[in-house]
């Protein structure tokens, strides 16, 4: 299931380079630097295929929500938003990309929320 995540990122029109994730505790974990990224505070992304060990029970994507990670200046929040929904979009076409190529009898649609005190956004989909 890895090998062929690697290669549906590796052949999407949304990503410019798929990275493996650091640290030894995530080998299903990629990130993937965009193409078009839909603002200069979010450049990538990451993609898994979890759990890290295991059958494969799901597919997931997390970003960094724009004006959340701190920096300064601040974002103007309408602007974050924005570019928020904009990655969340990203993440739900990419979901849906690895899906038709490496799990084409999935059922179901990515389902997004915000975690980490809304400073993260996950969508995932089940394998």
């Amino acid at each position: 299931m890895v090998a062929c995540v690697d290669a549906a990122l590796g052949a999407s029109p949304l990503v410019a380079r798929v990275l493996p994730a650091s640290g030894r505790d995530r080998p299903r974990t990629r990130r993937v630097l965009l193409m078009a990224p839909p603002g200069p505070r979010i450049q990538g992304l990451t993609f898994a295929v979890e759990p890290p060990r295991d059958a494969p029970r799901q597919l997931a994507v997390e970003y960094t929500w724009p004006g959340a990670s701190g920096m300064a200046p601040p974002e103007e929040p309408k602007l974050a938003a924005l570019e928020g929904q904009a990655v969340a979009d990203i993440a739900v076409r990419l979901l849906r990309e690895v899906r038709a190529r490496c799990a084409p009898t999935a059922a179901g649609e990515p389902a997004c929320s915000m975690v980490q005190q809304s400073r993260v956004g996950r969508c995932t989909l089940g394998v």
